[in-house]
């Protein structure tokens, strides 16, 4: 049930990446013990955290084509923190259910 409460926030990143062919493909949803972690970039894609920019807006630096004399800013496209926030009400309600369901099944 946790990987579902995942798949809300990744599937709500993913739209808010599709301005990007590799980001949206590289999302995954990570599940261990009672935490969920929503992860995206990697060797496919690994200009997803520089664009993320822990999710606040602004510019990150890059050298041109690797040319480290020459440097330029580009603009942040936050999706992961952003999907977080708007999803925020669904999620809550979901995870009230699950621990619902999970105190029924220990009948507390």
């Amino acid at each position: 049930r946790l990987h579902e409460l995942g798949d809300i926030v990744a599937t709500a990143a993913k739209a808010n990446a599709d301005w990007s062919t590799r980001i949206p493909d590289s999302i995954k949803v990570r599940v261990s013990g009672v935490g969920i972690k929503i992860v995206a970039g990697g060797p496919t894609a690994p200009d997803a955290a520089p664009y993320e920019h822990g999710g606040q807006q602004g510019t990150f630096r890059h050298p041109v084509f690797g040319n480290r004399a020459v440097w330029v800013a580009q603009a942040a496209r936050p999706f992961l923190a952003p999907a977080a926030e708007e999803t925020a009400s669904v999620t809550e309600s979901f995870m009230l259910s699950i621990i619902d369901e999970a105190l029924k099944a220990v009948d507390l």
